[in-house]
């Protein structure tokens, strides 16, 4: 099983957690893995391979944290 997995999403949901991740959290509700939240797409911003690398760099090295992270933002 993944130790760790990041639910890119499109939206935000302020004041709350995304709605893809909120889905997938509830749907692991007691499994092992850790999730990540992603956010791109903002602002009309495409997700760059770069961005992508970026992510899956953080998974590998296991830097994961309870805040949302903004893929594509300067």
């Amino acid at each position: 099983m993944a130790k760790a997995v990041a639910v890119l999403d499109r939206s935000e949901s302020f004041g709350a957690n995304p709605p893809l991740f909120s889905e997938v959290k509830n749907a692991l509700f007691g499994k092992k893995p850790r999730l990540q939240s992603c956010v791109f797409g903002l602002g009309g911003r495409d997700l760059s391979e770069q961005g992508i690398e970026k992510v899956l760099r953080d998974l590998l090295a296991m830097k994961v944290s309870d805040k949302i992270k903004y893929v594509g933002l300067r």
